[in-house]
This record gives C-alpha cells, structure tokens and sequence, in this order.
C-alpha cells in the first residue's frame, strides 16, 4: 500500500497509509487526514488511489496544493515525488519491496542466553520477540517502536530509518550506518491509555489548560489588547466598528481552533495564527459568530421588543410574558454552545440546524448538562470579578480584570466543549460514514 510521509526529517514526522480509494485531507477533524496547521484549509485536497495511479486535487484550498514547488490543480503523482499543502511538506512513498520468504525463528529476548562476550555469534535469528510491555523505541524516531535490529552495531531501527535493496539472505533491509542485514523484530504493541475518554474525570484539567503552554501570554496581551479596544471603542465612529469585527472574527477563529485541537484528544495549545487571508481569517468567523448569536437569541429579543420588556430591568412585565421571554432566554443560551460546538467542527453555519442540534443534545444529555452548568457558574464569576474590580476606583483596572476573566474562561469553555465531543464523538455521530 502506497503511504504518505507527512513532515519529512522534522520531530512532527508521521506515515498515513493511502488506501484504494478517496481519501480526503485538510485542518478540519471531519477529513479523512486531519492536519491541524493554520497553513493548510479546512477541506484541502483530495487524493484518489486507483491501482498504481494517484491523483490529487486541489479544493479551493487558500494557500495552494504544489507537486514538485509547482502548483496544481490536480495531477498525477508518483512515488518518490514531493507534494505540499500550504507549509506541510509530504513525500509519496511506494510499496516496499517484498521480503524473501524465510523460515523464521523466534526468540525470547526475555529468556535467551546471550553469546559468550569473547566468542562472535555463529548464528543470528531472522525475527526477534521484542517485550509486549515495552517495545524497543526506534534510535531515532524516540516516539516510534523499532521493526529493525542491526546485529553489528545493536542499534533498532523503525522504517524509515532502514535501507531497502536486493541481495538479502533475510530481510532485504539494511543498516544506513554499517551496511549489514537487519533481523526482524515482532513488536506487540499496546494502546496507550486514553485520558480523555471520560468527560467528567478531564473536567479539572481543563481549569488548568489556559496557563499551559502559551496560554499565559495571550491572556496578559489578550486583557490589554481587550481594554485598549473598550477605550477607542468610546470614540464611537467606523474605526471602533472596524476593530469590533477584526477583534470578534479573529476570537472566533482561536475559538474554533481551541474546540478542534480538544476534540482530538490532545493537549496541544493552539497558538497564535497569523492572518494571511483576511476574508476567510476575520470576516468568515466574525459573521459565523454574529449568526449563532443572532439566531439563538432573537426570539427573546423580538418579545421584548414587541411586548416593550427591558431585559435588563423586567419590571412591571405580566408574569405570563415574563415566563414566555425568560423561556426563550434559557432555550437560546441551551442552543449556544451546542451551536458553536457543531459551527467549529462542520466549518460551516449549516451545522446549526436545529436536526443536528437537538439531537446532539439528548444523545450527550449528562455531559452537556455539566457544561451547562459549569458555563452558568463560570458566567458568574466573571461578573463577580468585574463588580469587584469596579469597587477598587482604579483606573483601567475593572477594564483588564473583565477582559483577563473573559479570555481565561473562554478557553476553558472551549476546551471543555472539545473534550466533551472526543468523549462522546461515537455517540453524536457527526462523521460516521
């Protein structure tokens, strides 16, 4: 099976096997391949493996699809070629060749008695058993288990670290560093344990998760950037409206990104994204979030306005049109961050049908409940810290203490809508094919 080799030569190295088939990539968790680099777009190409042909296609990706350094809309690739996507190098790899067949003899590394350190070895074992509780790492691949051993300088290999050429006894693969045939080992593997599988045992971390990583530093520059925006914002004008939108869009797009990175089960902290495409980077999230807004509060909004009820100071409002606003209220704060959830992981504002929504709802009931709850409690601390920085009486003061608690609770909230999706993702469905 032909493989792709993402990241070549650099720490992030991984091989995605190529299946027959369609096999769609790009930074959205719903391909086939997710990338997650602000380089590459959320749909960005698409590979179809048919026999020995390989074709990719270019989706209206932003920063382009390129074979060779040159770019393409869509055109066939052969192994040993270089494909990128956006900044993502990705080398194409064949099949490897196939090893003679062999009699192979296991060995127990376990038990086996080694050779006499004065006596060179008469004999070496086409296959090793390697420790199921601790497979040999690669030498250079740490992150890796080892497939290769090289018995003339004892060093374990994974497969990209070995030569392949014809005139093997054994296993055709070789040493780069000393030429000799490499044995086989038989690894076992064993699943690592899942963190995040429970919503409810990862709910502390998540409190913790802000000041990881450099999240203290956008919080610091965040506030101050939040509390420079209030103060111009007061001159009123087309410049404050401009520095509203280019301040929300770009929020909205670290919010998405927060949501997609913890609904992959990592701890990878998203950091700062430049803009290189001010439509797609600012414009596309700001109307995304002004949408979910507007749709999941406008029905309270409307009554008010009709039935003349100040949200802020209901006073004086029959109790049956009380109870009628205040249930759109609740209904539309339910649907928030659901929506917002769905809008980040499809990438699109359909995803707020109501026919995604509710259902998602009621198939993830307990936990959604405690994000429910946990945001209520959340919202009331911000306003608890804000009321208290205002009876300080100093200047800028309740400016940064709001907009520092509204940047910290923000990524907790995101966080814990992301985690909430990978522990239950089987259960919503979303990308079940």
């Amino acid at each position: 099976m032909p493989r792709l080799l993402l990241n070549p030569g650099t720490s992030e190295e991984r091989v995605v096997p190529l299946p027959q088939g369609s096999l769609t990539l790009g930074r959205s968790p719903s391909c086939g391949v997710a990338i997650p680099d602000e380089s590459v777009s959320g749909t960005h190409c698409q590979i179809v493996a048919s026999g020995e042909s390989i074709v990719v296609k270019d989706l209206g990706s932003t920063n382009g699809t390129f074979l060779e350094g040159e770019p393409i809309s869509e055109a066939t690739v052969k192994p040993g070629q270089r494909l990128r996507f956006g900044n993502i190098e990705v080398d194409v790899i064949g099949d490897p060749p196939k090893a003679p067949a062999r009699a192979v003899l296991r060995v127990n590394l376990a038990t086996a008695e080694p050779p006499p350190p004065s006596t060179a070895a008469s004999y070496i074992p086409d296959e090793y058993s390697e420790a199921v509780e601790a497979p040999t790492p690669c030498r250079f691949h740490p992150d890796s288990p080892a497939r290769y051993l090289c018995p003339e300088c004892q060093k374990s290999f994974c497969d990209l670290c070995v030569s392949r050429r014809p005139g093997g006894s054994r296993t055709g693969i070789f040493c780069r560093k000393c030429s000799a045939e490499c044995v086989a080992l038989n690894v076992a593997l064993v699943a690592p344990a899942d963190r995040y599988s429970d919503f409810f045992a990862a709910v502390p971390g998540m409190f913790v998760f802000p000041f990881q990583g450099g999240g203290l530093t956008f919080l610091i520059c965040g506030a101050i950037f939040l509390g420079v925006l209030d103060l111009l914002s007061r001159y009123g004008g087309l410049f404050a409206v401009g520095l509203q939108v280019i301040y929300w869009g770009y929020m909205f797009s670290f919010m998405q990104r927060l949501v997609q990175t913890a609904a992959q089960g990592t701890d990878e902290w998203v950091n700062w994204s430049i803009v290189t495409d001010f439509y797609q980077d600012i414009v596309q999230p700001f109307f995304q979030i002004l949408l979910i807004t507007i749709v999941c509060f406008a029905p309270a909004t409307i009554l008010a306005f009709v039935w003349r009820i100040d949200l802020l100071a209901p006073q004086g409002v029959e109790l049956w049109r009380g109870i009628i606003v205040g249930a759109a209220l609740l209904g539309g704060a339910a649907y928030y961050p659901m929506s917002i959830l769905a809008v980040s992981m499809f990438d699109t504002i359909g995803a707020m049908n109501p026919l995604v929504i509710v259902p998602a709802m009621f198939r993830v009931a307990k936990e959604y409940a405690t994000v429910l709850v946990l945001m209520a409690i959340i919202f009331g601390l911000k306003l608890g810290g804000e009321y208290v920085a205002g009876l300080l009486n100093i200047p800028f003061l309740p400016t940064f203490v709001a907009s520092a608690f509204g940047l910290y609770f923000l990524i907790v909230q995101m966080r814990m809508l992301g985690l909430m999706y990978y522990a239950r993702r089987e259960d919503l469905g979303w990308f079940s094919r």
